[in-house]
């Protein structure tokens, strides 16, 4: 086989391997990892389902190969703010704005992990799950260095957790709701994207506080 085939034939292979991921990813985000059949997984991608299993080794894997590429996309855009020297002040808007632009650049993740929290977890390989723990830790380290430093008060990280992630995730998990309430008669206006992350860090960041915040 010359140079040309065998090159060919791994850009056949790595184009067929995307196209699964894409199509995958979408219909993973609409319809849950129970509603997806591989049948459909590969139409939508072009290819014969037989592809998944050359390729993932089944739907289960595809599926975890996909949050497994989420998260470490997360981790690298947070390696920065985890071993950063700023105050904790800074160190959280940095987060929820690093957070905010991984939700709306990669918008299956959002539906994903809350398909996946009410799910409890079933479908989670347990090699990924300190890969959601990272989160926790790198959101507990901020809020115990603030309180170290005397800037925020003395908050339960884990109710800090829930609430800055909660919010995050869930607003950009309910991107189809926002756009069909934004035809509709509502008693305030529904908010853009960079409008709800900047009040959210202010709410966050001020409701921590020990003393005044940052404006």
């Amino acid at each position: 086989m010359s140079d040309k085939s065998i090159d060919k034939k791994k850009r056949d292979k790595a184009s067929t391997r995307e196209a699964l991921i894409g199509a995958a990813t979408e219909l993973f985000a609409e319809r849950g990892f129970d509603g997806t059949r591989v049948d459909q997984i590969a139409q939508s991608a072009g290819v014969n389902k037989a592809m998944i299993s050359y390729h993932f080794g089944g739907k289960k894997r595809l599926y975890n190969e996909i949050l497994a590429a989420t998260l470490n996309d997360a981790h690298e855009r947070f390696h920065e703010i985890r071993y950063s020297k700023e105050s904790a002040d800074r160190r959280l808007r940095d987060f929820i704005f690093a957070f905010a632009d991984l939700a709306a650049t990669q918008p299956a993740l959002p539906v994903m992990v809350i398909r996946e929290v009410l799910s409890g977890g079933l479908h989670i390989d347990e090699d990924l799950l300190p890969r959601f723990l990272e989160l926790f830790k790198l959101v507990q380290g901020i809020i115990d260095q603030g309180i170290r430093e005397g800037t925020f008060t003395n908050v339960n990280s884990y109710v800090t957790h829930l609430s800055l992630l909660g919010s995050l995730v869930f607003f950009f998990a309910t991107k189809q709701m926002r756009e069909l309430l934004a035809g509709s008669p509502l008693p305030s206006r529904v908010p853009e994207v960079r409008e709800f992350v900047r009040d959210l860090e202010r709410t966050m960041r001020r409701g921590l506080a020990a003393g005044p915040a940052e404006a």
